[in-house]
């Protein structure tokens, strides 16, 4: 696995203080999501994939996590396996991936153009 997403991810979203700026972890890796470039997402959904698909030990993603990457968040604390850990992280990559590959919305009625115009999207029927 490329190592330097994970311990990125790691190490400037899940420090000493992540619990500061999130209620819950996985907003964390929402944080990520959102506001990391497309290409540095799916590097990343993509090495995790192939760690799950490896038949790694949780010891092994714990140790992965943890000690190479450096994150401060051990979910085993909050009863949650590494590997579920690994697939909610997953999961939640995946669903930035279909937000961005999602078609835009075509204007319908004066709510929508008002909404297009408002988001500096204004084309097609509303222009």
């Amino acid at each position: 696995m490329d190592m330097e997403r994970l311990q990125y991810l790691a190490q400037a979203y899940f420090h000493q203080d992540y619990d500061l700026e999130a209620e819950e972890p996985i907003q964390i890796l929402m944080e990520f999501r959102d506001g990391e470039p497309p290409e540095v997402v799916e590097e990343l959904r993509h090495a995790m994939e192939s760690v799950l698909s490896s038949g790694a030990h949780e010891e092994e993603l714990a140790a992965l996590w943890l000690d190479t990457a450096g994150a401060c968040y051990d979910p085993r604390q909050d009863g949650i396996q590494m590997s579920v850990w690994f697939r909610q992280m997953i999961d939640a990559l995946s669903v930035a991936q279909a937000k961005r590959e999602a078609p835009p919305k075509v204007p319908e009625g004066p709510l929508d153009c008002l909404t297009a115009a408002v988001d500096g999207n204004v084309s097609g029927p509303c222009s």
